[in-house]
Formats: C-alpha cells, sequence, structure tokens
C-alpha cells in the first residue's frame, strides 16, 4: 500500500470509529445490578454462583419464608417489563434453582402470570390498579 492508500484507509477506520463510538454513546442505559455493593466487595461475573449469598429451599419448620432478594427480584422485573429466570440471573448473580423459587413466588401472590402450556420463555407482569412498589 502507499502512504495515500494508507491515510485513505486509516481516515476509513477513523470514520467508523467515531460511528461506533456515537452509537454507544445513544444507546440508552441499563440499569445498575441492584447489589452493586456487594459486587464491589467481590466482583461476579456472569454465570457465577454466589453460594455464600444463596438461600437454600426453606426448612420445614419456615416453609412459607420468602427469599431475601424478593423484593430486589421484585424490582429488577419491573424494571424490565417481563420476568425470567435468566433476567434474575444474571441481575440478581442467583442460580436458576433460585430464581425459579421466586417467580414461582411472584406466580402465587399474583404478580406474574403463569407460563401456560405453551414453553414461553417469559412471565409477564400483572399490573393492578394502585399497584406501587415501596423498598
Amino acid at each position: 500500500m502507499d502512504s495515500s492508500n494508507l491515510q485513505l484507509h486509516l481516515s476509513e477506520v477513523r470514520r467508523r470509529l467515531q460511528e461506533i463510538l456515537l452509537m454507544i454513546e445513544a444507546t440508552p442505559s441499563v440499569p445498575e445490578p441492584l447489589n452493586h455493593q456487594q459486587r464491589e466487595a467481590s466482583p461476579v461475573t456472569p454465570g457465577h454462583v454466589d453460594h455464600e449469598n444463596q438461600s437454600a429451599k426453606p426448612s420445614d419448620a419456615n416453609e412459607s419464608a420468602i427469599d431475601k432478594l424478593f423484593d430486589d427480584a421484585l424490582v429488577v422485573v419491573t424494571e424490565f417489563g417481563q420476568a425470567s429466570p435468566a433476567i434474575l440471573q444474571m441481575w440478581l448473580s442467583i442460580d436458576y434453582a433460585r430464581a425459579m423459587r421466586i417467580l414461582r413466588e411472584f406466580e402465587a401472590q399474583g404478580l406474574v402470570s403463569s407460563r401456560g402450556k405453551v414453553r414461553h420463555k417469559a412471565y409477564a407482569i400483572r399490573r393492578s390498579k394502585g399497584m406501587e412498589f415501596r423498598l
């Protein structure tokens, strides 16, 4: 490549990089993970299972216990407009089983509709009149 072609090529590369940067700046921001303080203390990556912070199935003595992350999960679900195990796993750094237990609790309380017979990947949120979340 001679110098004029190289300069033309470099200017094209710069132009494309500027377009990419502008697209990134124009992309709406995604909400911060809810447990950001915990992540600062010990960084985790998607797919990481935090065994210390996991609640096992409720014991026989306390069968109706609500998960400690129930309120956080509710905020995540309302922020995204849908509930799915994958969303809860990613934003709360929990495993699939715990995400499903939380979703089943949402379903039992009427906060989300059931998945039905068709294998949908997300639950639709039921919004009732005057529904308000305070955390």
